[in-house]
């Protein structure tokens, strides 16, 4: 097994900042945590909380002799900037990403990489709409999943890369990236389509009228469109699947209350039902 005894994360935003107070209180003792944002306020903080050890100003001298390399950036900045931390980093170091799409970012990593270097994808299903550092979560990952791509890793790799995340309280699946993509079309990226669209649908006049429903359905329309936009650009397909589906059920309901009578909405509800019922 890999021991990663110096730990490089670049992107200190809320992922990033939990990745690290997570490390900080779950992983084991001595780990050499350092930090990198091109935002240098977000690392300085993450200094001054105590849950990183060192931060730089550039990728360079963040990853020199670190054992593992996770990139906590943007999807749309994920190739870039572990391309850029490629050029710097020890032979042997092993490289992640936290990036909620797969299938992109890994055919051109796999394009792009210098030989030698060695990549797979850890996607935890955890997060939140805040952004900043000092909104991170220590036991962001207790219980969740995390999904490991196997990139260019070896067997070892990934072994290694499920021991790291189960010693953050997370359970571990290995999924292909083109099955992952589909999975979190469903499970992640179709609700917070949904729920952009469904505040986007509130007339400005009633908006001092809404009630807790709404604000719980709709809580994850305040994602940032820095973020979302590249998440629905480069899982471009698997949404527009999961949308054509979503919009099929729209139109049974449409249907349902266009006709007299309950009993079709009233079975719409209890399929409903029984579906959220087998998620508890």
């Amino acid at each position: 097994m890999i021991i990663f005894q110096k730990i490089a994360i670049l992107g200190m935003g809320f992922m990033g900042a939990s990745l690290a107070a997570s490390v900080r209180r779950f992983g084991p003792p001595g780990v050499d945590l350092r930090g990198y944002d091109p935002l240098y306020g977000r690392s300085a903080w993450s200094l001054s909380a105590g849950i990183v050890d060192h931060v730089f100003s550039t990728i360079r001298e963040t990853v020199q002799d670190a054992d593992l390399i996770v990139c906590a950036a943007p999807v749309d900045q994920i190739v870039s900037t572990l391309l850029e931390a490629s050029q710097h980093a020890k032979r042997g170091a092993v490289f992640t990403d936290m990036g909620s799409t797969r299938e992109r970012i890994e055919t051109t990593l796999g394009k792009k990489i210098p030989p030698g270097i060695c990549h797979a994808g850890s996607h935890p299903m955890a997060g939140s709409e805040k952004t900043g550092p000092e909104t991170n979560k220590d036991i962001l990952f207790v219980g969740k999943w995390v999904f490991l791509t196997p990139g260019t890793a070896s067997q070892r790799t990934l072994d290694s890369l499920g021991d790291f995340w189960k010693q953050l309280g997370a359970k571990v699946s290995r999924i292909g990236a083109k099955e992952h993509d589909s999975i979190v079309a469903y499970t992640s990226h179709l609700p917070h389509l949904a729920a952009f669209a469904l505040t986007q649908s509130l007339p400005p006049k009633w908006e001092e009228f809404v009630a807790g429903g709404f604000r719980d359905t709709t809580r994850i329309a305040s994602g940032l469109s820095e973020i979302w936009a590249p998440i629905f650009d480069t899982n471009r397909q698997s949404v527009l699947e999961a949308l054509d589906q979503y919009l099929l059920n729209l139109q049974q309901w449409r249907s349902a209350l266009g006709a007299a009578g309950t009993l079709e909405i009233e079975r719409l509800i209890q399929k409903a039902n029984e579906s959220r019922n087998r998620l508890n």
